[in-house]
């Protein structure tokens, strides 16, 4: 595929991830959010992501060779390894961010994890990388016809490496800006790292 045509096929999901990236940036702006309830946010993105593996593994049509017949178990196990792996990181998040204070108090400030998910904004910005997501399955994927290539057991371990690397970098990012004492600057900056680090993964899983 020629440089024009691959940059034609990338832009609408790219502009669409950059869009849905930048809402934690307005409520940073606007609601003065904390590092915990980016840190959060961004976790819940691997529960988004998990699932539309769940879903590749179910529509994918491999041109090579048909899908085997234990399409079943690899998804079941898929979705009990990395349901694990989600959980633990989650744990870490909850404890680290919201639980335990520090020398000027709870990253969290005065919310707790409750306060967090009974906001709006919270669910709104996740509905906005769910959307994000699920464009870039329909785009790639199916119309894309990524789904030829794919099969159950390729897919197995496929969002490993961008959730790991993703992450790292958001918690590095998230304690330098906790020892900043989280101004507005700092959660921006951690918001862009995000970005950044995003945009690399997409185009690494898709070219």
């Amino acid at each position: 595929m020629n440089t024009s045509l691959s940059q034609g096929r990338f832009l609408p999901t790219m502009v669409l991830l950059v869009l849905a990236n930048l809402v934690p940036v307005y409520l940073v702006l606007d609601e003065q959010w904390t590092v915990s309830q980016l840190v959060l946010l961004f976790w819940s993105e691997n529960v988004i992501i998990g699932l539309f593996n769940i879903l590749k593994m179910l529509s994918c049509q491999p041109a090579q060779r048909p899908r085997g017949r234990h399409t079943r178990s690899t998804i079941a196990f898929f979705a009990i390894h990395y349901g694990g792996f989600t959980l633990v990181h989650g744990v870490f998040v909850v404890v680290f961010f919201f639980m335990v204070e520090f020398d000027n108090g709870s990253l969290a400030g005065d919310l707790t994890l409750a306060d967090t998910l009974h906001q709006q904004d919270f669910w709104w910005a996740l509905l906005v990388l769910l959307i994000s997501h699920g464009f870039s399955y329909v785009w790639h994927f199916i119309m894309g016809n990524e789904r030829l290539g794919e099969t159950p057991e390729s897919l197995l371990f496929k969002p490993y490496g961008r959730v790991i690397v993703l992450h790292i970098t958001i918690i590095l990012g998230a304690w330098l800006t906790a020892m900043f004492q989280q101004p507005i600057w700092a959660l921006l900056l951690l918001v862009g790292l995000k970005i950044l680090v995003d945009i690399a993964a997409h185009y690494a899983s898709h070219r």
